[in-house]
Parts: C-alpha cells; structure tokens; sequence
C-alpha cells in the first residue's frame, strides 16, 4: 500500500492541554474560542465541517454530530461526553444566531474559515510563539494521531476523517498504536 513520505504535524497530549488551558475566557470571543478549539481537536473536523455545523446537526440522544464533508458526503460521527459539553456550551452562547450555526460571531452570524484560522493562529501563538504557530488542520491531525496512539484501527480513522481513500489516511501509520507498542515490547530473544 502506498504511504504518503510526509508525516504530518501534529500536537502532543500536554501541548494540547496548554493550549486549551492557556486561552483566556474574559469575553464572549475568547470563550468561544476555547470551545472551538476543543470542538476541533475531539472532532478532528476540518474548518468548512465546524462552520457549517448547526443544532439540526447534533443528535443528543445518540451522542452523535452530522457532518457534510467533502463532496457534499454526510457521515455521523460519535462524540465523547467531554466534546458534548462542548457543544451543548456553543448551543447556549450561540442561541439566537439565525442560520442555527453553532460557531458564530457576537452579532450571530457564521465565523469565515479565514477568521477561524486567524483564531486558531492567535491562541497558539500566545502559547507557542510565532515561530510554532499551528492552523486548524493541526488540530485535525492531533486528533487522528492521537486515536492512532490510542490504538484506534487506521479504517476507523478513515471514517471519521471522511476520508474518500484508505491511502489518505496511511500518513498517520507512522504513529505507533499501544497495542504496537506492547506487542514490540513482548519481543524477547
């Protein structure tokens, strides 16, 4: 199977946690912020996916998001209970908004994918510097390496990826999973 050489960046487990907990939430942007931020990195959404994301599209009961990936392909993807706070917190400061999006500015309207990457820029940069700066797809990336660490099967993180190709998802075979791990360890001669 053909692997991609490129292994993508992505961020470790503490490093997330600072990002997370260094954000300030003094105002309703900042808020708003931290909860995007985590809603990407429990999501591995991509910037179109969260902007688009509306209440009709969260199915509580079920613990489950709808999301319309690329191509216009719908795929239902589970969430933990951690990132159902998180988007039980967008509903309640978004309430009101018109379109029913869930990421949106103070007046209600839908954030551009520009401004959620000048989001996620400025976050980072505060934590990390300019010089380690991350994009949103940084956080898509942490995501899936860290189901991969966390010894999830490579098709399962094809699916909630939304990737068309099993090869696409292969850039993230390069991170062993624990099951890998235990299994290397287990090797005694």
């Amino acid at each position: 199977m053909f692997v991609k050489d490129k292994i993508p960046k992505f961020l470790e487990r503490s490093q997330v946690k600072k990002l997370i907990e260094d954000v300030p939430e003094n105002s309703f942007s900042q808020h708003r912020d931290k909860l995007v931020i985590k809603l990407m990195v429990y999501t591995g959404l991509r910037v179109s996916e969260a902007l688009s994301l509306k209440y009709s599209d969260v199915i509580m009961d079920r613990r489950v998001i709808r999301v319309i990936g690329k191509g216009n392909k719908e795929r239902e993807i589970p969430v933990s209970t951690e990132c159902m706070k998180v988007i039980e917190e967008l509903k309640r400061i978004s309430w009101g908004a018109n379109d029913g999006c869930l990421v949106v500015n103070k007046s209600g309207r839908k954030l551009s994918s520009r401004y959620l990457q000048m989001i996620i820029k400025k976050c980072s940069e505060r934590i990390f510097g300019k010089a380690r700066a991350i994009t949103p797809h940084v956080l898509r990336h942490t995501f899936a390496s860290t189901l991969r660490q966390n010894g999830a099967p490579i098709e399962m993180i094809q699916r909630l990826l939304g990737h068309r190709s099993i090869v696409t998802t292969c850039i993230y075979l390069h991170i062993p999973g624990k099951d890998e791990r235990e299994q290397l360890e287990a090797l005694t001669y």
